[in-house]
Parts: structure tokens; sequence; C-alpha cells
């Protein structure tokens, strides 16, 4: 989980949270997010991370790159994750294609 490595303060030394921030209350929210099964479960504790950050601004993202998809019609039995069609799980795990065509 890359919100995960990036801001849980377990993950301070070692890890990838190079800014060191440390939240209790992300912390706990992460932790939530991670063992809840159902998936409007974790949207709401995402959005509450998501709230919080705004406020608190541990990090000024000086970029994000572009990513652009495409997909043939043949192709179906995309299950988009979170983070964009093109992240492989679930996204990629249960396409599959009609054979034939251009």
């Amino acid at each position: 989980d890359t919100v995960y490595g990036l801001l849980h303060s377990s993950q301070i030394d070692g890890g990838q949270n190079y800014a060191a921030f440390r939240d209790q209350q992300i912390d706990a929210w992460l932790d939530a997010a991670r063992a809840a099964p159902d998936p409007a479960a974790r949207r709401t504790l995402y959005a509450a991370i998501d709230r919080r950050l705004r406020q608190q601004a541990p990090y000024a993202p000086l970029f994000h790159p572009i990513i652009l998809g495409a997909l043939s019609r043949r192709i179906g039995g995309l299950d988009p994750s979170p983070r964009g069609l093109l992240d492989p799980y679930p996204g990629l795990a249960g396409a599959w294609a009609e054979a034939g065509g251009s």
C-alpha cells in the first residue's frame, strides 16, 4: 500500500516515510483501512485521511506524471483499482480479450 508506506509513522525508520510525518489519527485510519474487507469502508477511511492530509500538508508535490491508457473494445472484465486502471491488482487480474479482430 503506497499510502501506508509514505504516511504511517512505523515507516519513518527504514521505510518510505521520508518526511518523518507522524500523526496518530492517520496511523489509526491507515491500520483500519488495511484491515477493512469492505471497499466502501476503505474508501471512507481514505477520504478521512485525505481531508486530514490537506490540512497538514506534510508533502509538497512538485509534479505528477500523466499516465494515459487506451483499451480495445475487445477487452473486458476490468476491475479498476482506486489507484487507476493500469494498476495490476485488481485492475488487469480478471481481464479478458475476445479472439479475432484487429
